[in-house]
């Protein structure tokens, strides 16, 4: 995408454009799913250290808080390109950006009176 986040569309996104965003939000939703991972491990390690070895519990809680920051990071940066991508017609061949936009959009029903 070659556009701010208020500025009107110039151009539509050429291929390669929609393979490398397509590319980034599975590497995104990679990213989250491994730092809530890594997250669960290591709040999980620091419940056990607390009973077993203490000096060992407050790195582990450290790195678990960590990763969930880590983890949330990946889940709005992924929500705002999800966004942005709604936006653009040509990466609605996107099925990430199909099923995003499918969840957001209210249902077509019969008009208001």
């Amino acid at each position: 995408m070659r556009r701010g986040p208020a500025t009107p569309i110039l151009e539509p996104m050429t291929a390669r454009e929609i393979d490398e965003t397509a590319v980034r939000l599975r590497e995104l939703r990679a990213d989250l799913v491994a730092n809530l991972a890594l997250a669960a491990i290591a709040f999980g390690l620091a419940l056990g250290a607390s009973t077993l070895w203490v000096p060992f519990a407050l790195p582990l809680l450290a790195g678990g808080l960590t990763a969930t920051v880590l983890g949330m990071r990946a889940f709005v940066r992924r929500s705002f390109l999800l966004d942005d991508l709604a936006e653009e017609p040509d990466a609605h061949s996107i099925p990430a950006v199909r099923r995003h936009v499918a969840r957001t959009t209210p249902p077509a029903g019969p008009p208001q009176r």
